[in-house]
């Protein structure tokens, strides 16, 4: 159970944090709820306790479960596969809010050149919300500036890519 002054990620809304948990009438009867506010888009928001882990509520990622994260080996050429069914794939990806596959969009992304893959415009609003969305936790969980984030997951990017010894494609140059 998340307490108050916990930094959470509420998927497709950011980083947020539980300001409260109250009580709340829904349906006529009284649920504890969650209240979280994101302060990006200063929304406050009122989730039902049971209801916070099935759409993705969670704790912030800690530096060690990061860090780990960051080590995991990397193979892109099983998401590229996926051809129709990757437009739905992204999707539930993005919408997860699980840092893991925020970054393995990520990843995919840059790297979607590099196995000459023509991404659909669709798909590339996937990657790109997945990368916006990972940067905000990268922030958060690192305690550091945008572009610090940005920094630290190029450098992943890059050492993953170094792993693969894929040349870049004329495409990508």
């Amino acid at each position: 159970m998340l307490k108050k002054g916990d930094q959470v990620v509420y998927p497709s809304n950011g980083i947020g944090v539980v300001q409260d948990i109250e009580k709340i009438l829904l349906n006529n009867e009284n649920n504890l709820c969650y209240l979280i506010f994101i302060p990006k888009q200063n929304l406050k928001i009122s989730v039902p306790i049971d209801h916070a882990l099935k759409i993705g509520v969670r704790l912030v990622t800690t530096k060690s479960s990061l860090k780990d994260l960051l080590k995991e080996s990397y193979d892109p050429s099983k998401n590229f596969d996926l051809n129709s069914n990757r437009k739905y794939a992204y999707n539930l990806k993005s919408n997860s809010g699980e840092i893991k596959n925020l970054l393995e969009l990520t990843r995919d992304l840059e790297c979607a050149s590099l196995f000459k893959v023509r991404l659909k415009p669709v798909e590339l609003i996937f990657m790109r919300s997945a990368r916006e969305e990972l940067i905000k936790e990268l922030m958060a969980t690192l305690d550091c500036s945008k572009k610090e984030a940005e920094a630290l997951l190029q450098k992943d990017i890059q050492t993953k890519i170094k792993e693969l010894n894929i040349k870049p494609s004329r495409d990508a140059q």
